[in-house]
């Protein structure tokens, strides 16, 4: 096993193989506040250098699932890193493990679907349902705009935030 350190102030991380997750780890260790340091790639560039240079040496190393996961990472560097050069992008995925918790303990309780169809209308409806959560949208309110809509030959509310435009196409 790989044991990478990472120093970020005075606060040393050790890691597994492929250290992608000490990054955020590290900054949070510190007490730094992602969204409040100017010039936060500029601190985290030696890190994120180190992280990669695991990587690589993960990549070439004799052990066949951490030198697949660690390629697997690599390919994936330009978006490592997002939440560094993208204000309002989380460094997790918990807001997303969170809002999938409901519908997989719904699965879990029904066992399911018992047809294609009604796995698709399971997965829209739920999916719906937690965009509108996230929105702070009535979900009643909306659903019987939709049924409305749809009845009228129209296409239904939008889920986008107002704020948000379509993407053209």
């Amino acid at each position: 096993m790989v044991v990478v350190g990472f120093d970020v102030g005075a606060a040393p991380i050790l890691a597994g193989p492929c250290a992608v997750g000490a990054l955020p780890v590290a900054l949070k260790t510190t007490g730094l506040q992602l969204e409040a340091i100017a010039g936060l790639n500029t601190l985290a560039e030696p890190t994120r250098r180190q992280i990669l240079e695991a990587l690589r040496s993960g990549a070439t190393c004799d052990h066949p699932k951490t030198q697949r996961t660690c390629k697997n990472l690599l390919a994936l560097e330009p978006a490592l890193f997002t939440f560094l050069s993208i204000g309002g992008v989380d460094p997790t995925n918990n807001l997303a493990e969170r809002a999938l918790r409901g519908p997989v303990l719904w699965r879990k309780r029904t066992s399911g679907c018992k047809s294609d169809r009604g796995a698709r209308f399971a997965e829209r409806i739920l999916s719906v349902l937690g965009t509108l959560r996230l929105h702070t949208t009535d979900a009643i309110t909306w659903l019987i705009d939709a049924i409305h809509e749809s009845s009228c030959g129209k296409p239904p509310p939008s889920l986008l935030l107002p704020h948000v435009s379509p993407a053209p196409g």
